[in-house]
């Protein structure tokens, strides 16, 4: 696996043996390894002591981790991935999910596969999308599921859900060239903003619908806290799939992007950070504002140090030069 510098998503495989031990778990992520976590237990880093925690050893898992500097962790598959079936039994609520394959499979490959799920039940991805099962396929922005790559597993059912795994030997085997143009249609275009999803390990996902758009499908919505872009969604079948990456109760904006005409509209209100918010069946309401020019912006001659300033990348702005920034999640013409 590659892991980038920052918080990652993973599926371990690990070998019949699991890595155990911290000299031999730090050894095996080359001493960068900062944070670990699944489910139920904690590993972390310390200068002093080390690494310390609950979590022991790695088994084959999804794991939530954080590592100082990119680095490669050696994923092997279990014995039993490779020659038989397993089950994943998601309960009522968030779960970690394992991915056991270690190829990249669109929905239409894994049709056979992910077929108990019910209605409403989520899949997220760390910065790739989401979907959502409306009753008989999956919608939203997240295309597939990638070797190694861990997600979380979203289910209302009192009796929860659950995956039959089948043998990877009886999907379809790709060659390395056709597994590389498989994970570029799995990947979604490049974003709108600038923003880093590694700085968190958490994300939020948002269905919403945005009224006050001639071509909500031409789109791209932004999610800003503070004035910092924390992730965006584009619009599927009228309903915008939204990933914002943070932490809790902070202040989420919205700014909408038209992908054809490169204008900007302001969205009216703003929400609190959460783990997901709207459905298929009940999206999350938003609303648009006017068109936004340079000539209808609000002015602002204000460049005082601490002031939130960003460019419509959202990247920060030490000293903002004359033209339309972002401030406090508005878009502002500073003269």
């Amino acid at each position: 696996i590659f892991l980038a510098k920052g918080w990652n998503w993973a599926s371990i495989m690990t070998s019949s043996k699991p890595l155990s031990g911290y000299d031999a778990i730090s050894l095996a992520f080359d001493g960068k390894l900062r944070d670990a976590r699944t489910s139920s237990d904690l590993l972390y880093y310390n200068e002093q002591v080390g690494l310390f925690g609950t979590l022991q050893k790695f088994n084959a898992s999804c794991y939530k981790i954080e590592v100082s500097d990119a680095v490669r962790f050696e994923n092997k598959r279990t014995a039993y991935s490779l020659y038989s079936g397993y089950t994943s039994n998601y309960k009522q609520g968030w779960n970690w999910m394992w991915y056991p394959y270690d190829q990249d499979y669109t929905w239409d490959e894994l049709k056979s596969i992910i077929k108990n799920a019910h209605k409403g039940d989520r899949i997220v991805a760390k910065n790739n999308g989401f979907v959502e099962y409306d009753g008989t396929k999956w919608e939203g922005s997240l295309n597939g599921l990638n070797a190694s790559e861990g997600y979380m597993y979203y289910t209302a059912e009192k009796d929860g859900s659950h995956i039959n795994w089948v043998s990877p030997i009886s999907l379809p085997q790709k060659s390395q060239a056709s597994q590389a143009a498989g994970r570029r249609t799995i990947l979604n275009d490049e974003p709108v903003w600038q923003y880093n999803h590694r700085l968190f390990s958490d994300n939020m996902t948002i269905i919403a619908t945005v009224s006050g758009l001639d071509f909500p499908d031409d789109c791209t919505i932004g999610a800003f806290v503070n004035g910092e872009c924390r992730g965006e969604g584009r619009c599927i079948n009228g309903k915008f799939f939204i990933t914002v990456h943070g932490e809790g109760d902070e202040p989420v904006s919205f700014v909408i992007h038209d992908d054809i005409t490169d204008s900007y509209y302001n969205v009216h209100g703003s929400l609190t950070f959460d783990t997901m918010i709207g459905t298929l069946e009940h999206p999350l309401p938003l609303k648009a504002g006017e068109k936004t020019t340079a000539i209808e912006l609000p002015t602002s001659d204000i460049r005082t140090e601490g002031t939130g300033f960003y460019d419509l990348s959202g990247r920060r702005l030490i000293s903002p030069a004359p033209g339309i920034h972002i401030v406090d999640g508005k878009l502002i013409l500073i003269k």
